[in-house]
């Protein structure tokens, strides 16, 4: 599961084709044929931690800092930020969960092989979220920053349309007759819905 989160592009290959085996197995007959079940339930930090009787280690106040996302970039700007910077931030980090793996692997409920699973799962999830929902929070700065609902501008019109209508300049390959698009005039290919450029934004937003 972690290996699917982190490298999705896995998915096309080798580790791609064990899921559909294992999808596969899971139909009656053909874990009849085999003898055995494939299955097996998902194990979730919570139920786990409650089975082990160590939820405490959702309550401490050093979880935050163990499991933040650190990006390389500035959020306000965009801009690179110093590697030692970084560096600093990815060893303050490292050091926050070695001592929550000397608190509680100690304390004999878990091993400290368990506290780092439930630190790094938990880090892996908010690093996914991060890096699938930043850049659409970018693209949408953008949508605002850069275009008015309410009045559409030549070659920046966001209104999609299959006729010729629409905005465009011969002379570029950026401007087609579907307004700021990717197609190029002439293109076969477009839009099969007819949006005026504040329908567009709205449908965007």
């Amino acid at each position: 599961r972690r290996n699917k989160v982190l490298n999705p592009a896995s998915m096309r290959t080798t580790y791609g084709k064990l899921m559909y085996l294992l999808q596969d197995a899971q139909n009656p007959t053909v874990a009849k044929s085999l003898g055995f079940s494939l299955h097996k339930d998902m194990v979730l930090v919570k139920p786990f931690l409650e089975d082990q009787n160590c939820l405490d280690l959702l309550h401490d106040p050093r979880l935050e800092c163990a499991v933040q996302f650190i990006d390389d970039r500035d959020p306000e700007t965009g801009t690179k930020l110093p590697r030692d910077h970084v560096q600093a931030m990815v060893k303050g980090k490292q050091r926050v969960t070695q001592d929550l793996v000397d608190t509680y692997g100690k304390e004999g409920k878990l091993s400290p092989e368990d506290v780092h699973r439930v630190v790094e799962s938990l880090a892996d999830a908010i690093a996914y979220i991060e890096s699938n929902v930043r850049p659409v929070q970018q693209m949408l700065k953008y949508l605002e920053d850069n275009f008015d609902p309410e009045r559409e501008e030549k070659q920046f019109s966001l209104a999609l349309s299959g006729s010729s209508r629409g905005y465009y300049s011969n002379g570029s390959s950026l401007y087609s007759k579907y307004g700021l698009s990717a197609y190029n005039v002439g293109s076969s290919e477009g839009p099969k819905l007819s949006h005026s450029h504040g329908t567009q934004y709205t449908f965007v937003w």
